[in-house]
Order: C-alpha cells, then sequence, then structure tokens
C-alpha cells in the first residue's frame, strides 16, 4: 500500500493504492491467484464553520474473471452556533460483490458506518445534530440507496421487494 497526504492552507489532498495478491481456492478446488487494485482519491476544503469533501474510488479484482467498480462521492457538513448539518451523495457502479466499494458515511452519535456498495446506484444521507441545552441534544440521521439495475434488495428474510432501501436514525441525549 502506498499513501501519500498534503494539506496547504484550508485545503487537503490525499491519494492511496493498494495491491492484495492472494490465492483462493476455485471452483475446481485448486488454488488460483486472487489479484485485487484499490485507489482512492479524495478533495477537501475546510473553514472553521463548514467543510466539503470530494471522493473518487477505484476497485479492480482479478480472480477466475476480472470485475471493475468505481465510486464517485460528496460530503459536506456546516455548523450554525448549537446546530450541525451533513450531507453526503455518492454514485457507484461497480460489477459484482468482487470489486465492491466502501465508503464513509456519518451516523448519529457515537455511530458511523462503512457501507458497502456494488452494482449500479447512488446513495445519498442527511443528517443534523441540534444541542438544544447542556442537557439535551438531538441527532437524526435519514439515508436511502437506490440501484438502478436491481428490483430485490437482500436476501432470506431480510429481503426487500424494492429498489430502493431508506434508513432512520433518530438518538436524544440527556445529560444530568
Amino acid at each position: 500500500m502506498v499513501q501519500a497526504e498534503t494539506k496547504r492552507g484550508p485545503w487537503h489532498l490525499s491519494a492511496r493504492y493498494r495491491l492484495r495478491l492472494r490465492q483462493r481456492n476455485n471452483e475446481a478446488d485448486e488454488l488460483t491467484d486472487r489479484t485485487e487494485h484499490r485507489g482512492r482519491l479524495s478533495v477537501g476544503y475546510e473553514k472553521k464553520t463548514w467543510q466539503t469533501t470530494t471522493t473518487a474510488e477505484l476497485a479492480h479484482t482479478d480472480f477466475e474473471q476480472k470485475s471493475t467498480g468505481w465510486m464517485i462521492s460528496q460530503n459536506a457538513s456546516a455548523t450554525l452556533r448549537n446546530l450541525t448539518l451533513y450531507a453526503t451523495v455518492g454514485y457507484f457502479d461497480a460489477d459484482d460483490s468482487s470489486s465492491q466499494l466502501y465508503a464513509y458515511e456519518r451516523g448519529i452519535l457515537y455511530s458511523f458506518s462503512f457501507p458497502a456498495f456494488y452494482d449500479r446506484g447512488i446513495r445519498y444521507a442527511i443528517g443534523a445534530q441540534w444541542d438544544i441545552t447542556r442537557h439535551l441534544m438531538l441527532t437524526m440521521k435519514v439515508g436511502t440507496t437506490d440501484y438502478f439495475n436491481r428490483s430485490t434488495i437482500g436476501t432470506g428474510y431480510e429481503t426487500i421487494d424494492a429498489s430502493s432501501k431508506t434508513d432512520i436514525e433518530v438518538q436524544a441525549r440527556i445529560k444530568l
């Protein structure tokens, strides 16, 4: 893995490349080389009350067949006195789960996630944290994933008969 980062004033830039070579059992139960290339380029701008980051990611896997995926995403957040708002949107296109992509997503207090994306679609989420008083805080997040080439999501008991999935998180914190 090779990674480089730089920061100049309010701007920051990071680039990462990872090559992973492994052997796996194939369908004939023989060891076959699995090669995985992953790259990420991220550019961000940060001021005292707001920040934004654009990220492009690429994955290419070669194991029995070649698989490629890419994603471009945008994160932004702003703080206005006792209210913090944040949003993320990402478009992804990956051949299958071997080239799935991961994106950081902020969550409610003490929570975050790196959801995996494959097939073709868009993920967008908005959230807010409101410090009402020193003792009371409300946090919420709403996120949706829309797939362009699927009619169902998930498997087994978690199957959703739709091409989109929405999650909602709400939290209240009371400090005594």
